[in-house]
């Protein structure tokens, strides 16, 4: 178990009857170097399809993993533990392939998000992957259910919204989601 980029040195000596030869050199070794990308949720129907965790949810995650490193990694297994109360493991395992140098695999997991959490329970993520003696590992801290406005009503009724001296009005021509956004004012002074 070697980190990528390290040297090893070597000394070799030759020895024929009297006289003795001494060489001395180094090679930089290449080794896999795994680590863990950024998360992504999908939650299809029956879930809201946001892109994130939500009570009553079950989504699917997908974590890339990663090999950094300047030397292909053996074939290994991923796992996924959480021990948030109301957060269900359904998949909590993964295999994947040799990763090439400088390469990924997609890793997949399931988990269901009980209907009772309260909204912005954090969730502790934990990954964990190996390949021979090469490991890698991740907490991602998950918010479960977000109170946001995108805005979808078309107007400011979703929350108790209250308006300053330059009201803000919405636009349908520049959005994140929900076709909907809030755009400032006219501010005179720029």
């Amino acid at each position: 178990d070697f980190a990528d980029g390290s040297v090893a040195n070597f000394t070799i000596t030759m020895t024929s009857g009297s006289d003795t030869w001494v060489k001395n050199f180094n090679l930089t070794i290449n080794a896999p170097e795994l680590a863990f990308g950024t998360i992504s949720f999908a939650d299809p129907s029956p879930g809201n399809g946001n892109g994130r965790l939500d009570p009553g949810e079950t989504v699917t995650i997908t974590m890339p993993l990663l090999n950094n490193g300047g030397a292909a990694s053996l074939a290994g297994t991923a796992t996924l533990n959480c021990a948030t109360p109301g957060i269900t493991i359904n998949t909590g395992t993964a295999s994947f392939s040799a990763i090439a140098a400088s390469g990924s695999a997609n890793l997949t997991f399931s988990l269901t998000a009980d209907a009772g959490m309260t909204v912005g329970t954090v969730a502790s993520l934990v990954f964990h992957a190996s390949a021979g003696a090469y490991t890698a590992d991740k907490t991602e801290y998950v918010a479960v259910g977000l109170i946001i406005d995108d805005f979808s009503t078309g107007d400011f009724s979703s929350f108790p919204w209250i308006q300053g001296s330059y009201p803000w009005v919405i636009v349908n021509d520049n959005y994140h989601s929900a076709s909907y956004a809030a755009k400032s004012g006219t501010i005179s002074s720029n």
